[in-house]
């Protein structure tokens, strides 16, 4: 719950400190900011089917 109320422009900012201006920084802060609500997103809906 706490990756799902990190905004996205503090994670930019801290991969970008992390792993320089590169193209890298920024494909991994798209996919550490989008990959939590898509697990939720899918497990809620894998609930939700019988």
């Amino acid at each position: 719950m706490l990756r799902l109320n990190i905004p996205a422009l503090v994670t930019i900012i801290l991969c970008y400190i992390w792993c320089g201006l590169t193209e890298v920084a920024a494909i991994v802060a798209v996919a550490v900011n989008k990959i939590p609500n898509t697990v939720v997103t899918v497990r809620e809906g894998a609930r939700a089917v019988d």
